[in-house]
């Protein structure tokens, strides 16, 4: 994936803090401070994953015709359910935006070419929890199950822990994200993402904490907080469209 791993300026945009009553777990309503905008992804099976995302990176006009504000993929490295599996994902400045391109988008009805490449799994919607900067790279995905009560607790945990990595000298970020019609695949639970910028540099994080980093104790504090893992996935994500 060398080609597509080149370096490419990076939206100016990314999601930042606004107040929003956000419908939490259980669809239990909560007040809480969530960034702005939102994030479709459709997760798919693909028989060549390099051809089938450069084919992507190459179709712009498809994205223009969505209404992305940028587009990139994420492909599961370790812990697949299956060969090939990845999702492709857009970003969108509401919940609005987001969930008005999915409505008129159908993954059942690509050209032929491009759903011969692929077997549609799902597709959903998450809306971001904290502030965080759009930058993929390599990046850790705990499916989480954390009880409402607990995900304000959660969220001051993690930004806390992420602060403290950074400080650490890591080139790091978490992100955090509730979903939305993604299925039984997605329902009653939060996505948890540590962003690294490289494979090695997410070890490096790892490395530290099993060393007995200051920063550890606060990983266990947001633990702490999970009910149940779902799944542990490491992925290889990158953007390869942004809004003119």
């Amino acid at each position: 994936m060398s080609k597509l791993n080149k370096r490419i300026p990076w939206p100016r945009w990314a999601f930042r803090a606004s107040a929003f009553a956000l419908l939490g777990l259980s669809f239990q309503a909560q007040a809480e401070l969530a960034p702005e905008g939102a994030i479709t992804t459709l997760m798919v099976q693909a028989k060549d994953p390099k051809a089938y995302i450069e084919g992507l990176a190459a179709n712009r006009a498809l994205f223009e015709a969505l209404g992305s504000q940028a587009a990139g993929y994420c492909l599961t490295r370790t812990g697949n359910d299956y060969g090939g599996q990845l999702f492709v994902w857009n970003a969108y400045g509401s919940l609005g935006d987001a969930m008005a391109s999915a409505a008129t988008y159908d993954p059942y009805a690509a050209p032929a070419a491009t759903a011969a490449q692929r077997s549609v799994k799902y597709s959903a919607l998450f809306k971001p929890l904290k502030a965080f900067e759009l930058k993929p790279g390599y990046e850790r995905l705990w499916r989480l199950e954390v009880g409402p009560e607990d995900l304000s607790a959660f969220l001051d945990a993690i930004t806390e822990l992420e602060a403290a990595i950074q400080a650490a000298g890591h080139d790091f970020q978490a992100a955090v994200f509730n979903s939305a019609g993604g299925g039984r695949e997605e329902a009653g639970v939060i996505h948890l993402r540590a962003i690294s910028p490289s494979a090695r540099a997410a070890g490096a994080v790892m490395d530290d904490y099993y060393s007995g980093a200051a920063w550890a104790p606060l990983w266990d504090k947001a633990y702490g907080y999970v009910r149940a893992v779902r799944s542990d996935t490491f992925e290889e994500c990158a953007i390869f469209y942004t809004a003119p």
